[in-house]
């Protein structure tokens, strides 16, 4: 079942359950939809439901973008030996980089030869980057003596881009945090990379509608 017909079943749920109820009004039982909306990032664009800074069509892809021009060779290996290599940050035709994890997990499904950044990588840069027990970055990560806030950010070139809010469309965090979307998929939320100049949780999940950056590894 794709995604518009899950959501039109939704719909038809919801008129019968006001024909059951009476008083509500089918606007009001789209109240209760729009919690499910904001959970998963469905197209509020099918239920007639449009959000500032959401997009009305199908995700488009753009082609003219050059985040996959230079892959970045990470230093981190996953369990089998392999190299993480690690794309740019995309972005669309208007130069955004703000995308729902649906769309993110929808772009990284439709790079031929990549796929979006998975838990399991964001896993491993923090092992590297990070040492959990003080709190603090590493030092000389990777042979590069960079500490690791230096590596994520000048090696890696992890930008500080903040995030867009899922109601309103308006960027926060800007130049403070850095927010990733990874894969995973937690209950309602979706599992992301944050971190801070002076802090790094690879594994923090919220609101699945948010709007975070993209960026894929090389299959």
């Amino acid at each position: 079942m794709n995604e518009q017909q899950y959501t039109q079943q939704l719909l038809e749920a919801l008129k019968k359950t006001q024909a059951i109820l009476g008083s509500r009004t089918l606007d009001e039982l789209k109240g209760y939809l729009r919690e499910v909306v904001d959970q998963y990032g469905v197209n509020e664009k099918l239920i007639g439901m449009d959000k500032p800074g959401h997009s009305d069509n199908k995700l488009s892809i753009n082609l003219s973008c050059d985040w996959l021009d230079n892959p970045i060779r990470t230093g981190i290996y996953d369990k089998e030996g392999k190299e993480y290599i690690l794309s740019g940050y995309y972005q669309d035709a208007n130069e955004n980089k703000h995308f729902t994890q649906q769309e993110a997990i929808e772009i990284g499904e439709r790079i031929p030869g990549w796929k979006l950044c998975t838990d399991e990588f964001h896993k491993a840069l923090a092992r590297a980057v990070w040492d959990k027990d003080r709190c603090e970055w590493k030092n000389n990560v990777c042979g590069t003596n960079m500490n690791g806030f230096k590596y994520m950010t000048q090696f890696l070139k992890y930008e500080l881009g903040g995030f867009r809010h899922r109601d309103t469309g308006v960027p926060g965090g800007v130049g403070n945090g850095g927010f990733s979307w990874s894969s995973t998929v937690s209950g309602t939320h979706g599992v992301f990379l944050d971190f801070y100049s002076t802090w790094l949780n690879p594994s923090n999940a919220y609101y699945r509608a948010h709007g975070l950056q993209v960026r894929c590894l090389q299959e």
